[in-house]
């Protein structure tokens, strides 16, 4: 360090404590602002991951309801007046079907 930057950190050092600031205020102030930025991190990612979920299960169940659906109204349209119930099962993830259903 040079000479004016001793003496420059001596005056900033001097202002800080004259407003009762030092290196356990700043300490506080830091941890504070860490605090509330982790915390607004964490409540973002809960949000994203229950926007995931809900969105997963809203096409999961559009998927097998219209998969019943035209399954329902094929077969009918075939065999005339059977009537079948259609349940399905499985998962879809990504594009691709998880093989169970």
């Amino acid at each position: 360090m040079t000479v004016e930057q001793i003496e420059l950190r001596k005056i900033l050092t001097q202002m800080l404590a004259d407003n009762g600031i030092n290196r356990e205020t700043i300490k506080g102030f830091v941890e504070e602002i860490v605090s509330e930025k982790v915390d607004r991190a964490i409540d973002r990612i809960i949000h994203e991951t229950n926007m995931d979920s809900l969105v997963r299960t809203t096409i999961q169940n559009t998927i097998n309801r219209t998969i019943s659906d035209e399954v329902s109204w094929n077969v009918r349209r075939v065999l005339g007046s059977v009537s079948i119930s259609i349940e399905t099962h499985g998962s879809f993830r990504g594009g691709e079907s998880d093989g169970k259903g």
